[in-house]
C-alpha cells in the first residue's frame, strides 16, 4: 500500500517545528501537539484560570502537515504553519481523490459545528427562560458604574454546560451570576456571557461565539452603530451618546461583528471603539496593543472608523 503523501518527513517528525512555533506564538501545549482537523483549546501566555485560550486547526491529509494558530489572548489568528520537506508528488488522480476528501471532512466539521452550536442555542434560551431581569444593584454593574440593558440573573438553582480549560466542559451553577444574551445578525439567541459578580466571564459550550453580539439601543435605518468589546464599555458608550451599540465581548469577534453588521445594512456608518492597552507595547516583555489593532483591522474590512476619542465618548482606555 502506497504511503500518505506526506510519508516523507511525516506527521510524527513534523510535530516538533508545529510545537517551536506554538510556543513562540504564545502558545503553551502541554505534551506533543497532534496535527489533524480538529479545532483543539489551549492555555496561553498569559490566561487567568479558564480564561479564553488558544485553538488550532490544520489538514493533516493534504500534501504537507498544515495548521492555522489562533490566539485569543492576542486577538485572534496569530500565525499559520506548514511542514518543510515532507511532500511528494501526486497524480491527478490522487489529487483529485485528496482533494474530495477535503471537501467531505469540511462539510462533515461544518455539520457537527453547527449541530453543537444549535444545542448551545437551545440551552441559552431554556437558561435566559428561568432567569429574572438582571437589578441594577448587581455587584458587577455597580463597580463598572453601568445599567443593565437587556440583561438577565440566574436564579438559584440554575446550573450549565461551559467552556473549561484545554477544550473541557464542566457543569457550574450560575446562580446570582449576570446573563449577557448574545445574537446573530438576524435576531436569534445563539449563546450568553455569564459574567460573576467579581468579574468573571464564561460562555455555554460549544455555543456559537463568532459574529454574536449584545446589542444596545435600536438598530434604525441608515443611522451609525458602534461596535465595542466588552458589555461595560458598550453601556458606558451608549450613555454617553445615545447611539446603538453592538457589543462583541470579545476582542477576536470585533471582525466577524462588523462584517456581520455591514453585509445588513452596506452604506450605515460603523465606528469600532477599540480597549487602548497602550502601556502593553512599552513592558519589558513588549506585547501587542490588540484592541486596537484588531479594532483597526475590523474598520479596514467594513471601511468603518476607529474613534480615537478618549473613555466616557468612544475610546476606552484602561
Amino acid at each position: 500500500m502506497r504511503q500518505p503523501p506526506y510519508a516523507r518527513g511525516g506527521k510524527l517528525e513534523a510535530r516538533q517545528p508545529f510545537a517551536d512555533v506554538m510556543h513562540a506564538r504564545g502558545v503553551r501545549q502541554q505534551g506533543p501537539p497532534v496535527l489533524g482537523g480538529t479545532l483543539r483549546d489551549m492555555p496561553v501566555e498569559g490566561n487567568k484560570g479558564r480564561e479564553g485560550s488558544d485553538a488550532c486547526r490544520g489538514d493533516s491529509d493534504a500534501r504537507t502537515p498544515a495548521e492555522a494558530i489562533d490566539n485569543r489572548k492576542r486577538g485572534g489568528l496569530v500565525g499559520t504553519w506548514q511542514a518543510e520537506d515532507t511532500t511528494m508528488a501526486l497524480s491527478p488522480a490522487e489529487q483529485a481523490a485528496l482533494d474530495a476528501q477535503a471537501r467531505a471532512e469540511a462539510a462533515r466539521r461544518k455539520r457537527e459545528r453547527e449541530a453543537r452550536e444549535d444545542e448551545g442555542a437551545q440551552a441559552a434560551m431554556q437558561l435566559l427562560a428561568g432567569a429574572w431581569p438582571a437589578d441594577p444593584l448587581h455587584p458587577h454593574l455597580v463597580a463598572k458604574g453601568v445599567e443593565p440593558h437587556g440583561l438577565h440573573v440566574a436564579v438559584p438553582g440554575q446550573a450549565v454546560t461551559v467552556e473549561a480549560a484545554e477544550g473541557t466542559t464542566q457543569q457550574v451553577g450560575v446562580a446570582g451570576r449576570l446573563l449577557v444574551p448574545l445574537r446573530d445578525i438576524s435576531g436569534r439567541i445563539r449563546n450568553v456571557q455569564i459574567i460573576a459578580a467579581q468579574g468573571g466571564k464564561l460562555y455555554l459550550a460549544g455555543a456559537q461565539r463568532a459574529g454574536t453580539f449584545h446589542k444596545l439601543g435600536a438598530l434604525r435605518p441608515g443611522a451609525p452603530v458602534i461596535v465595542a468589546r466588552s458589555y461595560a464599555t458598550a453601556a458606558a458608550i451608549h450613555r454617553a451618546t445615545g447611539m446603538a451599540v453592538a457589543a462583541a465581548l470579545d476582542t477576536g469577534n470585533l471582525m466577524a461583528v462588523a462584517v456581520a453588521l455591514r453585509s445588513q445594512a452596506p452604506s450605515r456608518p460603523i465606528y469600532l471603539a477599540a480597549d487602548n492597552d497602550h502601556h502593553l507595547p512599552l513592558r519589558t516583555t513588549p506585547l501587542p496593543n490588540t484592541g486596537r489593532e484588531m479594532a483597526m483591522a475590523a474598520a479596514a474590512e467594513v471601511g468603518g472608523i476607529v474613534s480615537r476619542r478618549r473613555a466616557s465618548v468612544m475610546l476606552y482606555e484602561r
